[in-house]
């Protein structure tokens, strides 16, 4: 399900992150990208019991968006299966 949130509701935890630190060049070429016509792929987010969303993919676009002064994203919501 792909929709829009506000990057305030969304949190990224280092802890279950595969990368060792962002990489601001990555970074500041996605915000390149969003403020350029052209199509950046939606991050993907799993829904946190306080009601905020954590990024499960999509870090480098996540602070792309920010260093662009987007205040929105768009967004795959990804629900976990029961298990």
């Amino acid at each position: 399900m792909t929709a829009t949130l506000p990057l305030e509701n969304i949190r990224f935890q280092s802890e279950v992150w595969p990368r060792f630190e962002l990489d601001e060049e990555r970074a500041a070429l996605f915000a390149e990208l969003f403020e350029s016509p052209g199509e950046v792929p939606p991050i993907e987010v799993v829904a946190n019991d306080d009601g905020s969303f954590l990024i499960a993919d999509g870090v480098h676009r996540f602070n792309g968006a920010r260093l662009a002064g987007l205040t929105n994203i768009d967004i795959i919501l990804v629900v976990p299966e029961p298990g």
